[in-house]
């Protein structure tokens, strides 16, 4: 890990903080603003630029992205609950393609892994593996693995 990607885990680390104050704050309007910028920077910090700008403007993904920035873009005209929800599900819809390696990753955790092999969370990661299936075939975001569940 370079040090630019520590510094984009950092902003990352401090944006998640950022988006929990601006909710516990009754959905402020300058927190939500200043994690989300930080969020995106701190992809374009980890990536890099080039494969940041193809990741968010990649065919398969443009929807999504168009989502997450609209969600952004809502929040700055104060508009923050359905901001954020909007950009949730464009962050959901950007990065579901992930879930597959977070749930191995957490399976190995001791107590992460007991959890996560409950049946509530297998039916969940299920319905999101059908639903990605079915974005992916009809010019969706993608979603290449399946997981064995």
């Amino acid at each position: 890990m370079n040090d630019y990607q520590k510094i984009g885990v950092t902003l990352s680390a401090i944006s998640v903080l950022f988006y929990g104050l601006g909710v516990v704050l009754f959905f402020d309007t300058g927190l939500i603003s200043i994690a989300s910028v930080l969020f995106t920077s701190s992809l374009f910090f980890i990536l890099g630029f080039k494969r940041a700008a193809r990741f968010f403007f990649s065919r398969r993904k443009l929807r999504a992205s168009a989502l997450f920035f609209g969600g952004f873009g809502l929040v700055l005209l104060r508009w923050p609950v359905l901001g954020t929800l909007v950009q949730a599900v464009g962050a959901l819809w950007l990065f579901l393609s992930f879930i597959p390696i977070a749930m191995t990753f957490l399976r190995q955790v001791p107590v992460l892994g007991q959890l996560v092999d409950t049946s509530i969370v297998r039916r969940i990661l299920r319905r999101l593996s059908a639903a990605s299936g079915y974005l992916e075939t009809n010019g969706g975001i993608g979603f290449e693995p399946k997981l064995p569940v």
